[in-house]
């Protein structure tokens, strides 16, 4: 099922026939001449009977929770093209690997969250990869290579502070301080409590909510 999202362009749009979907799917390039632009919200969440999606490149935007909690969502091919991959994209799937795709340049919050079996990702968006992948055994790996230090850094740039200093300095060669990586939650007891931050020169990138 689809809407059209301008004269000439349309949008994969959620539908109850797409629960009737299996094996492997690919996703139109175009619809009755109208070009495919984007699949939208909760699209093909919980199609528990797919198993791969090939997504080609005049899809721009994969939106939030569209394919969310496919259960047996195992292989998904992005190609080069899209643009953004909206939060809980992905997330809840069976995926064991991704390649994102050097055209991606937003990715949502948790749009891979909760792959259990994820182990493998190639070319990832590093400024949030905290809050992209959690609850992944790939970021898990990760976290416990830094689980006793108080940098969590990954190619160069800064993911999480784990220590409890009030005063910080961010270790020389760190190029970016990611996405919440200052942010420990609510919780008195688990806040961070850091209240001077010094930066290296070799800062060039500070992402949203660090």
């Amino acid at each position: 099922c689809y809407v059209y999202t301008g004269e000439n362009e349309v949008a994969i749009v959620k539908d109850s026939r797409h629960q009737e979907l299996s094996g492997g799917i690919l996703i139109p390039s175009e619809i009755n001449g109208a070009e495919v632009t984007a699949i939208q919200e909760s699209a093909f969440e919980e199609c528990n009977h797919i198993e791969s999606v090939t997504i080609p490149d005049n899809i721009e935007t994969i939106g939030y929770r569209a394919f969310y909690s496919c259960d047996r969502l195992g292989l998904v091919n992005i190609m080069d093209g899209v643009e953004e991959i909206r939060s809980s994209a992905f997330a809840d799937c069976a995926l064991n690997s991704i390649v994102i795709p050097n055209s991606v340049d937003k990715i949502g919050y948790g749009a891979f969250a909760d792959c259990t079996d994820l182990s493998y990702v190639e070319n990832y968006n590093i400024c949030n990869v905290g809050t992209i992948f959690s609850g992944t055994p790939w970021l898990a790996y990760y976290e416990e290579m830094y689980q006793n230090d108080d940098f969590f850094i990954v190619k160069d740039t800064l993911i999480r502070y784990n220590g409890n200093a009030a005063y910080v300095e961010v270790p020389y060669g760190v190029r970016a301080i990611g996405s919440r990586a200052f942010s420990r939650g609510y919780d008195e007891e688990d806040a961070c409590k850091v209240q001077q931050i010094v930066l290296p020169d070799t800062i060039t990138d500070i992402y949203s909510s660090a």
